[in-house]
């Protein structure tokens, strides 16, 4: 794999440095940033994310000063693989 591919950090590297870009171009305290994450594909061990990488990439984009992230979770393929991901259990 290439420096964006492979392990978390590596993956997280483009979104991290278009954060710091915005960051330094934009330079004001006032605009937010945010960042919508899909927490849980339903898809791991195999290709998806894990919870835990879930939570380390949210420390991650908190310690790079993002304001806000959304957090959602599943794909819209999944309906066509045949695996539920009802997360009806989890929403609040």
């Amino acid at each position: 794999t290439d420096d964006y591919g492979g392990p978390l950090l590596n993956r997280a590297r483009l979104l991290l440095e278009t954060i710091a870009e915005i960051k330094h171009t934009v330079d004001d305290p006032s605009f937010v940033i945010s960042v919508k994450l899909n927490c849980q594909d339903f898809l791991y061990p195999n290709d998806g994310v894990s919870e835990q990488e879930s939570i380390t990439l949210t420390k991650m984009l908190e310690y790079a000063g993002v304001d806000l992230v959304e957090i959602s979770g599943g794909t819209y393929e999944l309906q066509f693989a045949g695996k539920s991901c009802n997360n009806f259990s989890r929403e609040a």
